[in-house]
């Protein structure tokens, strides 16, 4: 996963939503798990420079 992909997914999101193509809650749920994705993947990236550094 690229945190890139991960963005580029969520403007996409946020572009049907304000197009009214998908409804906001489904918007808002769709958002938090791209949040969540792109959390995850600077914790691993964080721990895993930590490791390598050590």
């Amino acid at each position: 996963m690229s945190i890139e992909r991960e963005i580029d997914k969520a403007l996409i999101t946020i572009g049907r939503a304000r197009m009214g193509k998908i409804k906001c809650q489904d918007a808002l749920d769709e958002l938090w798990e791209l949040l969540i994705n792109v959390d995850f993947e600077i914790r691993t990236r964080r721990s895993t420079q930590h490791v390598m550094c050590n």
